[in-house]
């Protein structure tokens, strides 16, 4: 596994210190990307220039390599940072660190001091990140169906995405994350419990309209590792990772009607409305529609 580890928010000299420093500090077998923070602060260009170095780390690697994508952000109130953080999710984990301090006049010695000190304390950051992401990938890469992996978009469900919003917001600085995760999917499956579709054996979970069924070993309806037909860097980074935890890139849920026939258009990773055929649409936890 490839751990890709991102810090938001650098400038100046600590922006300077941090590019120069080995990727392995901080993304042990891995990448650490880190992009200055231009002057009106957080935006949505300013997460799209650091999503597509992402990206363009990922499609360098070959397509089952699996990665960890893991964010650090400084808490500067510039911009708008909601909205920058937005970007990130549900794919990413993302912690908020101070911000550097240096108060000038400052001698050389004591700035070095400050951001060799600020550094040290980041790497420690991006290794507890690296404690809790192995906790996600253990209930994110596994052969059965997990709620933390149904497609936001197509399961349309409010109760799906409190469940990642709060994941996404808290388990970063989580003491006990298995436990975070057993609170969070317990609240899910009280909404959405397991299910049997009618003559089958197996269950799954739907929101009242598809059924989102495990599509056992037959894998074909997944985004595949490609750039062009219209989907963004995005698209690839939600179809490796959740939550910052890896999983199989070859899931999708194949899905079939409740009640009546299926819809004659879903819409897909990049909000593309897709037709499908008649029987059943494949729908990945990134919402590829195939």
């Amino acid at each position: 596994m490839r751990y890709i580890s991102v810090f938001a928010g650098a400038h100046g000299e600590l922006y300077d210190r941090l590019r120069q420093q080995p990727p392995n500090a901080f993304a042990p077998n891995g990448a650490f990307i880190v992009e200055p923070l231009p002057a009106e602060g957080y935006s949505t260009k300013y997460a799209n220039a650091i999503i597509d170095k992402i990206a363009s780390y990922i499609y360098a690697l070959p397509e089952k390599e699996q990665v960890s994508i893991m964010m650090c952000y400084a808490a500067i109130k510039r911009g708008d940072l909601p909205l920058f953080l937005d970007m990130f999710f549900p794919y990413s984990i993302c912690k908020e660190v101070p911000a550097i301090q240096i108060k000038y006049p400052a001698s050389r010695n004591g700035i070095n001091c400050t951001i060799n000190s600020y550094i040290a304390a980041t790497k420690k950051e991006y290794a507890n990140l690296r404690t809790i992401t192995k906790a996600i990938k253990e209930k994110t890469d596994v052969h059965n169906i997990t709620p933390l992996l149904l497609p936001v978009r197509n399961f349309g469900s409010h109760a799906l995405n409190s469940m990642l919003r709060r994941l996404f917001e808290e388990i970063s600085g989580s003491s006990d994350p298995n436990a975070l995760i057993h609170e969070c999917t317990t609240q899910f499956i009280r909404c959405h419990p397991r299910v049997n579709p009618v003559g089958e054996r197996a269950s799954c979970f739907s929101n009242g309209d598809l059924y989102f069924k495990s599509p056992g070993r037959d894998r074909h309806g997944f985004y595949r590792h490609k750039k062009g037909d219209g989907h963004a860097s995005q698209c690839l980074l939600n179809a490796r990772c959740r939550l910052g935890g890896p999983y199989d890139y070859t899931l999708h849920y194949d899905c079939t009607p409740v009640k009546g026939s299926l819809a004659n258009q879903y819409a897909n990773c990049h909000g593309e409305l897709c037709r499908c055929r008649s029987t059943h649409v494949n729908i990945a936890p990134n919402d590829y529609v195939s």
